[in-house]
């Protein structure tokens, strides 16, 4: 397969790898050639035809050799069936031969069976294991990444996600068979994504390459304080009232994801009525506390719903959230906003996190640049932190440090989930979905009071 190159975990630096491993522990030589080749028994295991035969089922011809386009073919249907060989270990596939061979003499010698074993029929003149989307995947996962040479298996997995709706909308699955039972279905389909073979590459592929998730530092209460602190000063030094608004944004967007253990993504579907019509009668409440009126459309549920949640004034970190919070408010309604969204662009349009994401970097290089130790040196906040993360991770590392159980960690996580959205029915109104938050209040806080 010569000129073209597959990512993969097992490289060249293997050898040097060993090196220092205890020798009983270092990987054999037949596994250093993983997913370079076939192993005995693999068309045991696994549906296996050779590239030249899916070359001939989908073009109906033979290839040509002096065809660039042929051999590229050619190559990336090699890649794709050891992709499939090798979801299976090497140890399932010697303990099948094994068991297989040892009843092939069994059966001849004891019963006089000369073929105990299902007859394997060949396989039609048709691309019946999905070879043209694995290849195509294939392909897909060699495009350059943002933050590796090629982009993740994650990322490439949309291809074949794309591959079976286009399938799902098309003739071909109109006359699919449906099985079904009470509530549940099963749907008898040809795609060629849902195939034995394609899923067996799927999840080779998938262990060929890895996946090399980049987490975001985390925003810990510590470094929170100190950017707060640098934001502080700047902000009562500042005497531009576009300035001040514009570092009240950064600040609550921050504390937000933070205190409220919110993703960067959730923050501006914080609505500013809601946050308004509260806002008194929490601060007066036995247990002083901010509710976070969170309205949109969330992945799992049906219709547009309110989600309330309540942070107490009073943290573990001590993070002023109110004192940001209120500052915002009242730029708000110097402008004469009565409503809409929080986090609005110009237009009134509601924000993304992206547009609050870079200067959020840049206050953390200032901080990192005036108070050094607060942040490793390892860090890059450019490149290593975001709003999109970090603050949820500091946040749900803190509660559970602090004693906060599993149970009601996921209770204040709950809107994500579809078995646990059960504090906030379709069409419930605002008033409604906040009277129904009041009877739980006291759990509701713990998270925050925790942070």
């Amino acid at each position: 397969m010569s000129g073209v190159t597959f990512p993969t975990r097992e490289s060249e630096e293997v050898e040097d790898e060993n090196e220092d491993l205890d020798p009983e522990l270092v990987m054999p030589h037949t596994e250093k050639d993983r997913y370079q080749r076939g192993r005995d028994g693999d068309a045991w295991v696994c549906p296996f035809q050779c590239e030249l035969c899916h070359f001939r089922n989908v073009f109906l011809r033979d290839p040509v050799p002096t065809a660039r386009t042929d051999c590229n073919f050619v190559i990336y249907c090699r890649r794709a069936s050891l992709d499939a060989m090798w979801a299976r270990s090497s140890a399932t596939v010697a303990k099948t031969m094994r068991v297989l061979s040892r009843n092939q003499v069994v059966a001849t010698n004891l019963f006089g069976l000369a073929n105990p074993f299902p007859f394997r029929h060949p396989f039609p003149l048709q691309d019946d294991f999905g070879i043209v989307p694995a290849i195509l995947f294939l392909e897909e996962s060699r495009r350059p990444g943002r933050n590796t040479a090629t982009v993740q298996w994650d990322t490439a997995r949309g291809l074949t996600s794309a591959m079976t709706n286009l399938y799902s909308s098309g003739r071909d699955s109109l006359g699919a068979q449906v099985a079904s039972k009470d509530s549940r279905k099963l749907r008898i389909t040809l795609c060629p994504t849902k195939s034995e073979f394609f899923e067996r590459f799927h999840a080779g592929s998938r262990y060929r390459r890895g996946i090399n998730r980049r987490q975001d530092y985390a925003l810990m209460p510590h470094i929170l304080l100190g950017l707060l602190a640098i934001m502080e000063e700047t902000w009562q030094a500042s005497e531009e009232a576009a300035e001040k608004e514009a570092i009240e944004d950064v600040a609550i967007f921050a504390i937000l994801t933070y205190v409220a253990g919110l993703r960067g993504e959730e923050v501006p579907l914080l609505d500013f009525h809601g946050l308004c019509q509260f806002w008194e009668e929490t601060k007066g409440a036995d247990t002083p506390h901010v509710i976070l009126t969170l309205r949109g459309r969330f992945k799992g549920e049906e219709g547009w719903k309110w989600h309330m949640l309540p942070i107490a004034d009073v943290t573990k970190s001590g993070i002023p959230h109110r004192r940001w919070i209120g500052r915002g408010m009242a730029s708000r309604k110097r402008k004469g906003w009565n409503g809409g969204w929080f986090f609005s662009r110009r237009g009134r349009i509601q924000a993304r996190m992206a547009d609050y994401d870079p200067a959020f970097k840049q206050w953390l290089v200032a901080l990192k640049q005036e108070r050094p130790g607060l942040i490793p040196d390892r860090v890059d906040p450019m490149e290593d932190m975001s709003l999109r993360r970090s603050g949820r991770r500091a946040a749900t590392t803190e509660v559970q440090n602090n004693g906060l159980g599993k149970p009601k960690l996921e209770l204040h996580n709950r809107w994500k989930k579809v078995e646990r959205a059960r504090g906030a029915a379709p069409q419930m109104d605002m008033v409604s979905t906040y009277t129904q938050t009041q009877e739980a209040l006291k759990a509701r806080l713990e998270f925050s009071q925790h942070v």
